[in-house]
Parts: C-alpha cells; sequence; structure tokens
C-alpha cells in the first residue's frame, strides 16, 4: 500500500507519516528535493527558471516512484512525506502570486505513482506559527505561515486535488494520537491494489480554471 502525505510547511506531516509508518511497519521516504527550501527560494526569487525547477522536482520525485515500486511489488507498505500534490500546489500559486504567465506541463510524461490513499494535513495558522517560532525560516516558510495569498492559492489547489483524487483531509489538532486513530480508521478501510500510475490531467485542468 502506497501511503502519502502532504501539506503547508509546519501542519505536522513528518511526525504524522513516521508514526504510521511504524504502525503499518513500512518503509518511510521523504519525497522531495535535499534542500528544497533553497529550490523553492531560487523559485520565487527567479522568474525565469521557475518551471525549470519545478520539472526538476517533478523528475525527483519520479526517481523515488521507481525505488519505491519495488518495494510495492515486494508486498511491503510505503509512506510517503511529501509528493506530487504540494509540489504542484507550490508551483502555480507562487507563479500566480508573481503575477508569472503559468506555463504548463504535462505531468503525465512523467511516472508517478498513484497513492492508495493521501492526506492533506491542515492546521489552522495560529498553530503552525507557534510549531514554527523556534525554526530559522526562509522565504518559502515565510510564505506558507503569513502570506493569505499564498495559503489560499495553494489550499485551493488541495481542494481541487481532493475532487478528483482519492484525497483526505485530516485536520491536526495537536492530539497526536486522536489524530493517528482518525488516519488510521480512514486506512483500514482501503483496498491494496496493485501500483498504478497517476494520472493528473483532470486535477490540473480544474486547478489552471480556477487560478486563472
Amino acid at each position: 500500500m502506497l501511503i502519502v502525505f502532504d501539506g503547508l510547511d509546519g501542519v505536522g506531516k513528518t511526525t504524522l507519516a513516521k508514526e504510521i509508518a511504524k504502525k503499518f511497519e513500512a518503509k518511510y521516504f521523504r519525497c522531495f528535493l535535499p534542500n528544497d527550501e533553497m529550490k523553492l527560494k531560487t523559485l520565487i526569487n527567479n522568474k525565469e527558471n521557475s518551471i525549470n525547477i519545478h520539472k526538476n522536482s517533478i523528475k525527483y520525485i519520479e526517481k523515488r516512484c521507481c525505488k519505491i515500486l519495488s518495494f510495492l511489488k515486494s508486498n511491503k507498505n510505503v509512506v510517503l512525506d511529501r509528493y506530487i500534490y504540494s509540489s504542484i500546489a507550490y508551483y502555480y500559486a507562487i507563479t500566480k502570486m508573481e503575477k508569472n504567465i503559468v506555463k504548463i506541463i504535462d505531468y503525465n510524461d512523467f511516472n508517478l505513482l498513484k497513492p492508495n490513499a493521501s492526506f492533506i494535513i491542515l492546521l489552522d495558522a495560529k498553530n503552525i506559527k507557534y510549531r514554527s517560532k523556534n525554526k530559522l525560516l526562509d522565504n518559502t516558510d515565510k510564505l506558507s505561515i503569513y502570506n493569505k495569498f499564498f495559503i489560499k492559492n495553494v489550499t485551493n489547489c488541495f481542494n481541487f486535488f481532493q475532487e478528483t483524487e482519492d484525497i483526505f483531509f485530516i485536520k491536526n489538532n495537536n492530539n497526536l494520537n486522536k489524530t493517528i486513530s482518525k488516519i488510521l480508521d480512514i486506512l483500514n478501510n482501503v483496498k491494496d491494489t496493485k501500483p498504478n500510475y497517476w494520472i493528473g490531467e483532470e486535477s490540473i485542468n480544474k486547478i489552471l480554471f480556477k487560478l486563472k
């Protein structure tokens, strides 16, 4: 089974992903570019390179998927910390915020695995700020925590994904056991199917239409 945790920075994805990985005796992967914050900072500050940086992010995830596939074929569970949803949402949100032209790429050209269940973790702004108070913030962190326009656009993207994907929104109420219990209740009703590939055309069309 392939399980994904995604959402804005500082909502508690990593903690939840690691706990669920333990419960399922699953392989845990962080599924985003190394030094990802620096990459996103460059994306924000350099309009010319934003599409190339985004493509590199998706290519990195595609490489991860090759490794993940071998585990799934061995009937092992895999839990991912971040996936394509936030990569795509951040790209479109930042591009629109900079009033730049959205350059579309065909995600169906990439071999991206379709998760059995994806969880978008939600946390209110006050708690995100509290969780981040001792963290050295870069430009991307500041966007995720303080920029209402950016947060709204990213959240809209997640909402559009929910309309076309097997995505569950989970509110992190800072009670770890209760949040994990909610996730486990959902996973108990999710069917483990053979590995398949993600087709994102319908989701992306919704995002582009709404963010024009």
